[in-house]
């Protein structure tokens, strides 16, 4: 890659400085990149009469709004909308879909956004599948425009923020480039991972530069980008998609495919080289062996998206975090074997050590949460998420800020959310009729002498769980989208909580009942002693967790390949050379939409490790192994399997640090009540006779000693760190002080008269000139001078 450089400092001396990217560092890409995105459209059958509808409202798109009225007009008198006489005015789909093409063309072309036909598709190609190909690509100067529009953050390159903002007189520059010690702390590293809203009226050298990637842009002039590929992707998409009240295009394209429209879809390109660069460090050598645990969390963060990464993240977390009770629990298992019993004397001793360790990890996961948000970027995450195409709403004017808005009444919401908590109630129901279903057939079959009945039932049981799961999981979806949440963390943290409590019945209810229910069945035949029960329990464990991870695993890679081999459509690899090939091999692929399900995996997969720890010690190394699984087999899926989702930020797991801080406690009460009262001789000795008393005193002391415990864990770490809110702070102080510059220097250039302008710049007087460097460069004094 070409050397970059900054100018630093004032304009006697010139500084430069090789700046280096963060990420991808040796990966260099092939030839330039002057498209990111491809938008598909249906041709259309030349044979099928197309139909308006009698009310013009349902084709009246948005982007229809940012065309001129002769096409509106030309369209209307094309294809007649209000009720008129088909008989005489017929059109065919084909005509209606071309005319519509070129429309949305225009809207995208209007916006300035780069359109160009993809002439490697052929005709016939196009023919045969009856769909047209194009690019879409975003100028750096229109990127530049729209980010300042809608307050895109960029990252400040310290060294030139500094260097600026001193010649404009900002006083924390001036503190960082004193030499005085009155500001303790005032250092370049303070100026790192710094994240504002983009300016256009400030100098862009302030924000950190990127290599130009794009033809168009360095025939414009342009030496540098402001923009990764990711934000280009990210602004391409918000352009396309936004509300016209946003300024965007109005172009939703999952909405318009579901209503007959011509476009068919919108997808973000993979870049080749970067893609490659992420697979083989997750699947080289070194990182198959001694940095299996290690992931590439900036590069995933860079390729795509800070949602993706923070998911990949927190799984890296958490295989770290299994290590000492994986070890403990090995340990535990093989006294388990040589003895020949579950119960062994110490095991209790292991079981209060995964509720401390279950409970501590939520809070300590939350101090890396801040240390990767302020790293990224996205501490202001939640103050600037912007709302989802899907929310529909009525545009009226805040009561707070007096600006247009999309509004939805709560009212309205409540309500259905009411409705849909009664759905789910009568579901899980349904979901109680089929675990006792369950429950009698297991207790019938251990009854009768049927050879492995329970290992057939308790795989029987692992594969009905994951059909309700994905039953359930669909139905949810299906009305938490009515519900018609404004953002995508609204919509996926109420989605959570609709599938959490449901998943938790599901996947643990058979195994609760063999804890806690089996021993004191009044059948003789059916009873079984607290060694007993525990054996089966984790027999039941065991083969329910090691079915799940298999056959969950092996579901989600094969449904992939299945799916592509039923459509009938693309290869199997994005790595070809060949452009025809490489689109259709893009646009073949499944859409990766969320990391919901691969969320609820691994915290199933928790539950199953530290739940019932004592009768299945070896569950943590089955989690521990599984995770690892888990994270190569979603990269491999990102990478090779799916399309490149358009990248999205996140600033922590959302609702998940509550389902996990809910397993935690689950955990505690489960593991407490085995100990106190469904293991024998597990209580500790307190001398008491009565043995009721003696197991419930135990319960509560442990509850109590754990409970302050936390308590103590959660006010000295989980607060938000001393360090995150001077940064948050600063970053305001900055992104202030910036805008305020910039509108100054705009308001001082916008009062500039015409003639002033035309006698630039040999006609300028010295005070003309003095003013204007003094305006625009050099506030600070001793700059100036």
């Amino acid at each position: 890659a070409d050397r970059k450089r900054v100018l630093m400092g004032n304009t006697n001396e010139a500084h430069y400085q090789h700046l280096e990217a963060d990420t991808f560092e040796d990966v260099e890409l092939e030839g330039s990149r002057n498209y990111d995105c491809v938008m598909v459209f249906d041709q259309g059958s030349g044979e099928k009469d197309w139909r308006a509808p009698a009310d013009g409202k349902q084709i009246q798109y948005e982007y229809l709004e940012i065309l001129p009225a002769a096409d509106i007009e030309n369209r209307k008198r094309l294809f007649p909308q209000h009720g008129a006489d088909f008989a005489r005015s017929r059109a065919k789909e084909r005509d209606f879909y071309k005319n519509e093409r070129t429309l949305v063309i225009k809207a995208l072309t209007a916006k300035q956004l780069q359109v160009k036909h993809i002439r490697a598709m052929t005709k016939e190609f196009e023919t045969d599948k009856n769909l047209k190909f194009y690019y879409v690509g975003i100028p750096e100067a229109v990127g530049r425009g729209f980010a300042h529009q809608i307050g895109y953050e960029l990252q400040l390159d310290p060294d030139a923020a500094v260097a600026y903002l001193h010649t404009m007189d900002e006083a924390l520059a001036k503190a960082t480039r004193s030499d005085a010690d009155d500001c303790v702390g005032c250092s370049l590293d303070q100026w790192q991972n710094m994240y504002i809203k983009f300016c256009k009226h400030v100098a862009p050298q302030i924000f950190k530069p990127h290599d130009i990637l794009s033809d168009f842009d360095e025939k414009a002039g342009y030496e540098d980008s402001l923009f990764r590929i990711r934000d280009r992707l990210a602004l391409l998409d918000e352009i396309v998609s936004s509300d016209v009240e946003q300024g965007g295009c109005g172009i939703y394209v999952p909405f318009l495919a579901a209503k007959d429209h011509c476009i068919v879809d919108f997808f973000p390109l993979h870049t080749l080289e970067h893609l490659n660069d992420i697979l083989s460090k997750l699947f080289s050598a070194r990182s198959l062996t001694y940095k299996i645990l290690s992931l590439p969390l900036e590069e995933v963060r860079t390729y795509f998206g800070e949602y993706i990464a923070i998911y990949f993240a927190y799984l890296e977390y958490m295989t770290l975090w299994f290590i000492p009770i994986t070890i403990i629990g090995l340990v535990i298992q093989c006294m388990q074997l040589a003895e020949g019993v579950v119960l062994v004397e110490g095991v209790q001793y292991f079981a209060i050590f995964v509720m401390a360790w279950s409970l501590a990890f939520p809070f300590l996961w939350k101090r890396k949460e801040w240390r990767l948000a302020r790293q990224w970027g996205t501490l202001r995450f939640d103050l600037t998420e912007r709302a989802r195409p899907e929310f529909f709403g009525e545009w009226r004017r805040s009561n707070v800020t007096g600006k247009m808005e999309e509004y939805f009444p709560h009212a309205v919401r409540n309500t259905r959310r009411m409705i849909t908590f009664s759905l789910v109630a009568t579901f899980l129901i349904a979901l109680f009729g089929a675990v006792m279903g369950v429950i009698f057939l297991r207790v019938w079959v251990s009854t009768s002498d049927v050879e492995n009945g329970t290992y057939y039932i308790s795989i029987a049981n692992a594969l009905v769980i994951m059909v309700f799961n994905n039953i359930y999981g669909i139905f949810a979806e299906k009305l938490n989208s009515w519900e018609n949440y404004r953002t995508e963390t609204e919509y996926e943290n109420n989605l959570i909580i609709k599938v959490f409590v449901f998943r938790f019945i599901n996947s643990y209810a058979s195994l609760y009942y063999i804890a806690f229910f089996r021993r004191w069945e009044t059948d003789a035949r059916l009873a079984c002693s607290a060694e007993d029960c525990m054996h089966e329990l984790g027999a039941q464990l065991g083969t329910i967790f090691i079915t799940q991870l298999t056959v969950s695993n092996a579901i989600e890679l094969g449904s992939l390949f299945l799916a592509r081999c039923l459509k009938g459509r693309g290869g199997v690899s994005y790595f070809t050379a060949d452009e025809k090939e490489l689109v259709w091999n893009q646009y073949s692929s499944e859409v990766y939409e969320r990391t919901f399900d691969d969320y609820c995996e691994i915290l199933v997969s928790f539950g199953y490790a530290t739940l019932f720890v004592i009768a299945f010690p070896l569950a943590p190394f089955a989690a521990f192994v599984g995770l690892i699984v888990e994270a190569r087999i979603d990269g491999y899926k990102l990478c090779k399997l799916t399309r490149r989702p358009f990248p999205r930020q996140a600033d922590d797991v959302g609702t998940w640090q509550l389902a996990m801080e809910v397993m935690a406690w689950s955990v505690l009460a489960t593991n407490m009540a085995i100990i106190c009262f469904s293991a024998e001789d597990f209580d500790f000795p307190f001398n008491v006779s009565d043995t009721y008393f003696e197991e419930t005193l135990t319960a509560i002391v442990l509850f109590a000693v754990l409970f302050v415990l936390v308590h103590l864990l959660s006010y000295c770490v989980a607060q938000t760190p001393r360090s995150i809110s001077q940064h948050m702070l600063r970053q305001d102080h900055l992104e202030e002080a910036v805008h305020e510059i910039g509108d100054e220097v705009q308001r001082f250039l916008s009062g500039i008269k015409m003639r002033q302008l035309k006698r630039w710049p040999q006609g300028w007087t010295q005070d003309e000139v003095a003013r204007y460097l003094v305006a625009t460069c050099f506030r600070n004094q001793d700059e100036y001078k």
